[in-house]
């Protein structure tokens, strides 16, 4: 684990004992993670868009997911997927270089861990909701 990782763990000991202490298989994370997805659509009857950096990657990782529990070829769901630094720009109404400059550059490179980038994605989003 790399320092960064640790720090970030260290902040939420709670989260590290839930994730590490009897943690359940991959398998019933994602069917657990794809009802959540499916209940708040149905609930809501919006459509579900996914937003993070780089999109395509991230999109396939989810879609993966979905497919593996049978989501995605059974839900009515209407998915998006949206690159980060494409939407602040929309959002903010500058160029993707003006954007990706205002909304990330204050936070460390991507180190490209999993729980780590969505952090990071995600504190780049709130901010922007706030500009």
């Amino acid at each position: 684990m790399n320092s960064s990782a640790r720090d970030f763990w260290n902040r939420h000991p709670t989260a590290y004992r839930a994730a590490t202490d009897d943690p359940i298989s991959p398998q019933e994370a994602g069917a657990a993670f794809a009802k959540c997805v499916e209940s708040l659509a149905k609930r809501y009857m919006l459509p579900i868009a996914l937003i993070a950096r780089p999109h395509n990657f991230d999109a396939g990782h989810l879609f993966s997911l979905m497919q593996a529990v049978h989501l995605a070829e059974t839900s009515k769901i209407s998915w998006t997927w949206h690159d980060l630094v494409p939407t602040l720009a929309y959002h903010a109404g500058v160029t993707q270089k003006e954007a990706k400059a205002r909304f990330t550059k204050h936070l460390p490179p991507l180190p490209h861990v999993a729980d780590q980038d969505s952090y990071l994605q995600g504190l780049a989003f709130c901010r922007a909701l706030q500009t």
